[in-house]
């Protein structure tokens, strides 16, 4: 809706989180669940895209959101130097599957 606010890399944070949706396990609910969070952030939240920066699926696809140098919308008083990185589920007593556990960690390292 907006030009992007680019930022400088590296990012000095990484602020991870989860999506508090469901959670999906192939493609095609991680496509969708995505589109939804979407047109959650824009619609509800009134902002300019996706919030995170990316968003990991338990397909152990990553799902761009803003992309890699944009500020993001996932943390008051963080958005410009942190690094927003969301599994999509909802993981509050339980960790999200290995394979989207090994994804953000390939992502921090790049």
């Amino acid at each position: 809706m907006e030009d992007p606010v680019y930022v400088d890399e590296p990012f000095p944070y990484v602020i991870i989180t989860h999506t508090a949706t469901e959670s999906g396990i192939n493609q095609a609910e991680m496509v969708y669940l995505v589109r939804i969070i979407q047109s959650f952030h824009i619609e509800s939240r009134g902002w300019d895209d996706i919030g995170y920066n990316f968003l990991i699926g338990g397909d152990g696809s990553a799902y761009e959101g803003r992309g890699w140098n944009k500020m993001g919308s996932h943390t008051y008083g963080y958005n410009r130097k942190g690094f927003g990185i969301a599994f999509v589920g909802t993981y509050m007593n339980t960790l999200p599957p290995q394979i989207s556990m090994d994804v953000c960690k390939m992502m921090i390292e790049k």
